[in-house]
């Protein structure tokens, strides 16, 4: 079963910048409960795990080890790369889900669910495995 028809959760557009890997720093595309999209100016392996500092707005700081599950060449040199939550705090979860919820119930533009992201995904014909 594939990365993408694994995950059962809405996802909402999110443009943060995290921290990553001690020191790098990348800015987030969209986020869901399992995972999220980061653009990045580096390509990773699938498989790489990646120690994770998020920071929503008003909210503490959210500790992730994350798997980098797919990527993709994009515009100017950058990566688009898939993220996968491998350890997360349950309560850093519940955070994440209470943001989405807001999102959405704020009338955020970009709610969709994990059929219409992995339609739009494979639309564009650019999703890469590395393997």
């Amino acid at each position: 079963m594939s990365y993408f028809e694994r995950r059962k959760s809405i996802r909402v557009d999110l443009d943060v910048i995290i921290n990553y890997d001690m020191g790098s720093s990348a800015k987030t595309k969209n986020i869901c409960e399992q995972g999220m999209c980061i653009i990045i100016d580096k390509n990773y392996m699938q498989g790489k795990y990646l120690k994770i500092i998020l920071k929503l707005s008003g909210l503490s700081k959210i500790l992730i080890i994350g798997n980098v599950a797919w990527s993709r060449h994009v515009e100017s040199g950058n990566y688009e790369i898939g993220i996968e939550f491998w350890h997360i705090e349950e309560q850093d979860r519940k955070t994440i889900r209470d943001y989405i919820t807001s999102q959405i119930s704020k009338g955020v533009e970009h709610a969709y669910t994990d059929s219409e992201w992995k339609s739009a995904i494979y639309e564009s014909n650019a999703v890469k495995s590395i393997v």
